[in-house]
């Protein structure tokens, strides 16, 4: 009867609600301020660990791993917005939502 055919392919245009905030939505200005003000902290943070006679942590304090975190991802969202020239804004949480 050739009632089924394989060749057609649908997309149902369903928008979803991104779990992520506008708070973490930048352009590429935001980003790179952004950018600066981790590298800043993280400096504070190493002068912090070498100013004190302890001996060195086993483990990155918890603040100075954070930030170093963020910096990972301010990095790969620069990145993405310098490849994608669509793009004029990026959220660090979900790099798939939109405003």
């Amino acid at each position: 009867m050739d009632l089924v055919d394989m060749a057609v392919q649908a997309i149902d245009g369903t928008k979803l609600q991104a779990n992520a905030s506008k708070d973490r939505t930048y352009a590429a200005k935001g980003l790179q301020r952004l950018l600066e003000r981790t590298d800043i902290v993280i400096e504070e943070l190493e002068k912090q660990n070498e100013a004190g006679d302890d001996p060195p942590p086993i483990h990155l304090p918890e603040k100075l791993r954070q930030a170093q975190v963020l910096r990972t991802e301010v990095k790969t969202a620069i990145e993405r917005l310098a490849a994608e020239s669509t793009l004029e804004r990026i959220n660090i949480t979900d790099n798939d939502a939109k405003l």
